[in-house]
């Protein structure tokens, strides 16, 4: 979703998940401005911990799951353009990185915005801390949750040309 040259520089200038969170809440925000006020999806996973077991395999499942859902024509929040910038800011951060500030700076506050509708949680989501927590922090927000089927990701879902 019209991941911007102002957003990408924006996050790379991030120095905190606070920062970075409050870049992707202003995107939230704009999309969901420029949509017509149409409440967004956000996919929810393993990323860091449990799934396929590495991060470039969770990424790729992530990726192609936010593919096929956008090819359904459902309006989805793409946070995977973020992770590079939450890669790095971890980095920074060494042995002081706690997973909940992360998720309590970045995350929370786009459940609490009211422009997410709807949680599509990837087969195996118990797998992961941040996932379970997302899981949970939904039904505080009204957020709808979606579990989708183990195999979406490996579906072949072609966007219809005419829509």
């Amino acid at each position: 979703m019209n991941w911007t040259k102002e957003v990408e520089e924006k996050a790379a200038n991030a120095g905190s998940f606070i920062e970075l969170g409050l870049i992707a809440l202003n995107y939230l925000e704009t999309l969901y401005a420029s949509n017509g006020g149409k409440k967004f999806g956000i996919v929810s996973g393993p990323i860091t911990s449990g799934g396929v077991g590495n991060i470039e395999g969770n990424r790729e499942i992530f990726r192609k799951t936010i593919e096929n859902l956008e090819n359904l024509g459902i309006l989805i929040f793409d946070q995977m353009p973020f992770q590079p910038h939450m890669d790095r800011i971890r980095k920074t951060l060494g042995d002081s990185y706690d997973q909940s500030g992360l998720l309590d700076s970045f995350y929370l506050p786009l459940f609490k915005s009211g422009y997410l509708g709807r949680m599509y949680m990837i087969h195996d989501f118990q797998s992961s801390f941040g996932s379970r927590w997302e899981h949970t922090i939904a039904l505080d927000f009204s957020v709808e949750r979606v579990l989708l089927p183990e195999d979406f990701h490996l579906m072949e879902i072609v966007k219809d040309k005419a829509a």
